[in-house]
Formats: C-alpha cells, structure tokens, sequence
C-alpha cells in the first residue's frame, strides 16, 4: 500500500513537470478569457477555471512552491484585500450569502493571479495569451455588429439598455486587438486593422459616452509609449477618413442612431442621475465607513430604495439604477474605508510595476504585451469604473497578466 501511494506521488511529481500539465494549464486559461463574458457557456466556462486552480493546487501541495513570487507586493496586496472581504462578510447582515459573493469573485482573482503568474511568465507564451485575447476581442465584435444589425434593421434602431454592455466587452479586448494591429507587418497589419477598426466603430455606434473617453486614452497611451513609433505605425489620416466614411453611411441608414448619439453628447440627465446614486451611497456608507456592509446585492438593493427615500421623499423610478455606478462607491460600500484604500493601492501597483517593466525593457515588440495590460487596466478599470460598477473576474486576469510581465522570472 505504501509502495502504490509513493508510486502515485512520484507521477503526479512528474507530470507536474511535464509539458503536459503545462499544455493542459495554459489551454483552460485559454478557453476562459474566451468565454469570460459568454453567459450561455457557464459550465465550460467554470470548468475552464477549476481545472488549472486545482492543478496548481495539487503542484503547491506535492511540490511546495508556488511558481511565482508570492511575496510580491501585488499580491499581497490582492490577498489583504480579499481578507478586507471576507472580514466585511463577517460584518454583514447576510453572512453567507455574502460569502458566498466573495468566493465567486475575490477567491477566483487570487487564483486567476496565481495561475497565469505561473504559467505565463515566459514572454512566448504571454504573447501567446494576449493573441489570444484579441481573437476573442474579434469574436465579440462579430457578436456585437451581428446584434447592432439585428436591431437596426428590424427596429431602424438599437435596444440602449441591451447592446451597451457590449461596449464593456469590445473595450476590454480593445487594447490587445490594437496590439496585433500596432506589431503587424504587411498583409497581417491590413487584416488586424479590420476589427481594429470596427472596434470603434462599434463603440461610437453604441454611444456610452465613457467609453469613447476610455478608447481615446487607450489610444493615447500607445501613443505616448511608442512616441516617433507610432504614427508609423497607425496610419491616422486613413483611418480618420475610414471611419468618418462607414459612420456616415451607417447614419444616413440609420438617422434615429444619429439623433441617439447626439441626444446622448448633449443630455445631462445620465449625470444627474449619477450624482444622485452616489449621494446615496455614500449616505449608505457611512452607516459602516471602516467595514462596509459586505456583498450581498439583494441587502444592498433594499438598503439603496431604504435611503433613497429618505432622502429624496420617494423611490428610484424605472429608470434611475439602484447602484452604485461608480466602482470606488461600491468597494467602499462593500468593504469600507479599508477595502477602498486596498484597492486603490492595488489598482496604481500594478500600473506602476507595469510602467517601470516597460521603461526597463525598452519600446520594443517585447514591451508591447505590457503596453496592452496598462492600458486595459486604465481604460476599464480607472475610467469606465468611475460610471459604471465592474466585475473583478476580468481585473483579475489583468493583474496575473501584470505579475507574469513584471516577474523577475519572466524569460
């Protein structure tokens, strides 16, 4: 008996080394960041996440190393900041239900952070996810013009509420399709121009107002980076008339899409309204400012309707949201004073470790994965977060990104 348990440690041992494992990690991460806002394909998409977080399990039991270094700042910090948490859980009304919300979100970013700081830390094979990344940013493009034309041409208009969602998503793959534009050569550079393109076409179309801000400073920030670089590069002047062209066209099809948008650059009430949320939170907060009130959304939402008509004199109508809206608000709801500075600390670590990364290695095609992170943490997670509550699965995969690129490990 003892001789069969020695021979079974000694193969997972093995195999932990072998390319298999290592194959076997680097495609279930793969199939997640695919599928990371498919909300149809749930299964595959969990079994795509507990595979490689129970494999590096199993290897930090048998082999008693992490595979990356855990002492690093960063992730420090993003364990102190899924104990505030869990500590803001324990502080809660619903205890369980709120913990059970910090295992589907924070747990997973520890893990997300471990897996890909240890299985991408060789620049091929970051490369190689961030190829990845921009292939799902097409698909999701594709997705979002194929439900953009369903709604203009069956209602001669699209669905607001419905298709800006898909804003987030397009933003999020943005910065890692404009990589595979930025690096192409010849034929390969025309073909990664398409979705590039479409890319802001589609985010102009949809019209949320923050987004076109975001996609603005992502563009930006390559821009900055790559200086002299860049406008050999991206060819601006045919894109600008490119895309003013394909605008145009599709304004003149569809004129309501136009009077949507203009409505939209001229209208203040969206920021009324947003002021009017955060007024409410934060009165909501300060009830528990050092602990918050933990993450269950159904206490959360009865506690906003409470205080809303408290101080208003009336309840949210249909059209004001009962959230935050503003990702700072609502780590400071959830977690409380605490939380909030944990997380704004984690949010300008990792930009800082980036920036001095990409400095170090000097702007070259090497750097550019690091260009692609920073910018995606800046335009989704510093901008778009200060109007719209985010989901911090997709953080996650940005910030093991950032630990692969900035390890002292990384070949």
């Amino acid at each position: 008996m003892r001789s069969n348990l020695k021979t079974g440690w000694n193969w997972w041992v093995e195999w932990l080394d072998s390319n298999t494992y290592l194959d076997v990690m680097q495609w279930s991460v793969y199939v997640f960041v695919i599928l990371m806002y498919a909300g149809a394909l749930g299964t595959i998409k969990a079994i795509a996440f507990y595979v490689p977080a129970s494999l590096w399990t199993i290897r930090l039991i048998l082999k008693k190393e992490a595979g990356f270094q855990w002492k690093d700042p960063l992730f420090i910090l993003i364990l102190l900041l899924t104990l505030s948490a869990i500590v803001s859980s324990l502080f809660s009304v619903n205890q369980a239900a709120s913990l059970i919300s910090v295992k589907k979100s924070y747990l997973k970013v520890v893990f997300l952070y471990c897996i890909i700081a240890t299985i991408f830390s060789d620049s091929t094979v970051l490369k190689r996810l961030s190829f990845v990344m921009a292939c799902a940013g097409i698909a999701y493009v594709v997705f979002t013009f194929f439900e953009l034309g369903r709604y203009l041409i069956k209602e001669g208009r699209i669905d607001y509420l419905k298709i800006r969602y898909f804003s987030t998503i397009m933003l999020f793959f943005f910065p890692f399709v404009f990589l595979r534009y930025i690096e192409g050569q010849g034929r390969k550079r025309v073909l990664w121009g398409i979705p590039t393109l479409a890319s802001v076409i589609g985010l102009v179309v949809i019209s949320v107002r923050a987004s076109w801000l975001a996609m603005i400073v992502v563009v930006a920030i390559w821009m900055y980076f790559l200086r002299t670089l860049f406008f050999k590069r991206f060819n601006i002047v045919p894109t600008t008339l490119i895309v003013t062209g394909l605008l145009i066209v599709t304004f003149l099809l569809f004129p309501s899409q136009y009077r949507l948008i203009r409505g939209h650059m001229s209208e203040t009430i969206q920021m009324t309204l947003r002021f009017a949320q955060w007024n409410v939170v934060l009165s909501m907060s300060k009830e528990s400012l050092i602990y918050g009130h933990g993450f269950n959304e159904r206490d959360a939402t009865a506690n906003y309707l409470k205080t809303f008509n408290q101080l208003y004199g009336r309840y949210p109508t249909k059209i004001e949201p009962t959230t935050a809206h503003n990702q700072l608000l609502t780590i400071l709801y959830q977690h409380g004073i605490i939380g909030l500075v944990l997380y704004a600390y984690m949010i300008w670590l990792a930009l800082s470790k980036l920036f001095k990364r990409i400095i170090s290695d000097g702007i070259s095609s090497g750097s550019y994965v690091g260009i692609a992170i920073f910018s995606a943490i800046v335009g989704e997670y510093v901008l778009r977060t200060m109007f719209e509550d985010r989901n911090l699965i997709p953080l996650g995969v940005l910030l093991g990104m950032t630990g692969a690129f900035t390890s002292d490990m990384r070949k």
